[in-house]
């Protein structure tokens, strides 16, 4: 090759790199459509809960997709729970109701007949009518749904003649509120720093809009709880063994500050776990302490063994995925 004809090589080599790098090199093929689904974002108010808090929904197509807390809503704080998260299921879930049903045949066959709206409208009016005129219009007691529903569904009740009415508040907070002061005289709150045993089940109190707190629960935190004499702390959550490594300081996760907190023992997991096999393997492991009368270390072992078998007729394989991400450190009794 002459070298005249290695610098032509050599300029047009350096041209196509200049017009790759400003993009002129593609404009230059004609480019293909693009088949990506349309997006679009709405904002609304979640209503799984008398909180409403706000939230935007994410469409694709057409259909909601995710719905994503809202950073500007001063109430929830940029926060959506879990079950506002599920709120979803609520237009997409196939066991929802489309339309009005009718029973036919004795209850529990699972026999409906389909109605039109005006025919669900027409026979609730006749109910309703057939039982105004046996029991008086007291006679029906009318249940608001959610919050959302009071006003209308007490109003409605006015309009019919019944003043009893049932709502989402009655049925929640006033009259727990109500039990609560004519019983004590007051309105108790819970010594969680003296009680023996702290059951939550399916809430979360420290993530509430209510409590002013931010969910999260960090290092500072655990520390300044008193878990001096604590027998067991179990820590369910997604890898909540795991931590940041640091030069000369070990490890830094939930174990560590549990155990200067003053807890004799943890059980925490090391990678997230489904919901069934994680629920089957604490039921199984705390009735191997309070029943089998097992240490602590012993109870999880076996939980894990028999979880072991579980898995492997469920799933034709025993993958320790399932049944393997949880560790036990401490004191074994």
């Amino acid at each position: 090759m002459s070298r005249r004809s290695m610098l032509k090589l050599t300029g047009a080599c350096v041209a196509g790199t200049m017009l790759a790098g400003t993009g002129a090199w593609h404009s230059l093929a004609k480019s293909a459509p693009s088949a990506g689904p349309k997006v679009s974002t709405h904002y609304s108010a979640c209503d799984m809960c008398f909180n409403k808090c706000g939230l935007i929904a994410r469409v694709e197509d057409g259909l909601v997709r995710k719905l994503d807390p809202n950073p500007h809503y001063l109430k929830s704080r940029g926060m959506l729970c879990a079950r506002g998260n599920a709120g979803i299921r609520q237009l997409y879930d196939p066991n929802r109701l489309k339309y009005p049903l009718l029973r036919k045949g004795a209850r529990g066959e699972g026999k409906w007949q389909r109605l039109t709206w005006d025919q669900a409208l027409d026979l609730a009016a006749e109910k309703l009518h057939s039982i105004g005129q046996r029991y008086t219009r007291c006679g029906t007691v009318f249940n608001a749904g959610t919050d959302t529903q009071s006003t209308f569904v007490h109003r409605f009740a006015e309009a019919y003649g019944s003043y009893n009415t049932i709502s989402h508040e009655s049925n929640c907070l006033i009259s727990r509120n109500r039990a609560f002061l004519d019983t004590f005289g007051v309105m108790p709150i819970p010594d969680t720093l003296n009680c023996r045993y702290l059951v939550m089940a399916g809430a979360n109190r420290a993530g509430s809009v209510e409590q002013g707190s931010d969910g999260i629960l960090t290092a500072d935190e655990i520390l300044s709880l008193p878990l001096r004499g604590t027998e067991l702390v179990v820590l369910s959550a997604c890898e909540t063994g795991l931590g940041e490594v640091k030069n000369g300081e070990g490890v830094y996760g939930l174990r560590r500050v549990f155990t200067q907190a003053g807890a004799r023992s943890l059980v925490m997991s090391m990678w997230a776990v489904p919901d069934r096999e994680t629920r089957e393997l604490m039921v199984e492991f705390y009735r191997n302490i309070l029943i089998g009368k097992l240490d602590r270390c012993q109870a999880l072992r076996q939980a894990a063994l028999k979880q072991k078998e579980v898995v492997g007729q469920r799933y034709g394989q025993d993958h320790p995925y399932y049944w393997g991400a949880f560790v036990f450190l401490g004191q074994a009794d």
